[in-house]
């Protein structure tokens, strides 16, 4: 557990479908901030069976981040798919002193982002440019999974922060990656963003029927609410 997520675990995967979502939408842990469809090059999930499976698993509110790429039915900052809140969003690839980091956009103009997207899907940009890109379409600049990159991460956070990061993912579900992960445990990762001052977001990094889990990490209508206000804030 961390403030405002919870992860879900074998226990509670041995529940009934139904209770785990009802039991999740009464404490309004509803909320998946890392979500991925056929837009990026390794997924298979329509936007409609992404809102579908959302439904299913009790998520009222997720954030299409794909790689490289904004999809195509995105049209707002946030909006309404077949009763599901859909936050337009990109995951960024980039390299630099610190190696491969993922750079989440969250909260996006789907517009002014799909002119700023690398051409390639899977290039990779300066950290200070996949910043840059996001807060130029109105976006929030997340760390995406930091647990999952072998490198001195608070060194990597102080520099992201001189390129004006905003935030870190503090919510993911290591278990279901093969690789020998998380390189950093998570009291670390959440003392470094509370230490730094970061905006704390999470989510399932679903892609589909290849890794489908969508579910395994729910956050709480506080860390939506905190996000929109540092959306706000421009």
């Amino acid at each position: 557990m961390g403030p405002g997520w919870t992860s879900c675990t074998d226990d509670d995967r041995g529940m009934s479908d139904s209770f785990l979502k009802v039991s999740c939408v009464l404490y309004n842990m509803s909320v998946d901030l890392h979500t991925h469809t056929e837009a990026s090059f390794d997924s298979d999930c329509t936007m409609a069976q992404r809102v579908a499976l959302a439904d299913d698993a009790g998520i009222t509110t997720i954030a299409c981040t794909d790689h490289n790429a904004v999809h195509p039915r995105l049209d707002d900052r946030t909006q309404m798919i077949d009763g599901i809140e859909v936050i337009a969003g990109v995951e960024l690839f980039t390299r630099g002193q610190y190696g491969r980091i993922d750079v989440l956009g969250l909260m996006i103009d789907p517009a002014m982002m799909r002119k700023q997207v690398p051409a390639e899907g899977r290039e990779k940009i300066a950290y200070r440019e996949a910043i840059d890109r996001i807060h130029d379409a109105g976006g929030v600049a997340i760390m995406a999974h930091p647990g999952r990159y072998d490198t001195d991460l608070e060194a990597a956070v102080q520099h992201l922060l001189e390129h004006g990061v905003d935030g870190i993912e503090t919510a993911y579900p290591y278990e279901f990656v093969s690789d020998p992960m998380p390189y950093t445990p998570h009291e670390r990762i959440v003392r470094i963003a509370q230490e730094y001052d970061l905006l704390e977001t999470g989510g399932s990094d679903c892609h589909g029927t290849r890794r489908q889990h969508i579910g395994a990490i729910r956050l709480d209508e506080a860390v939506l609410r905190k996000l929109r206000q540092r959306a706000a804030m421009g």
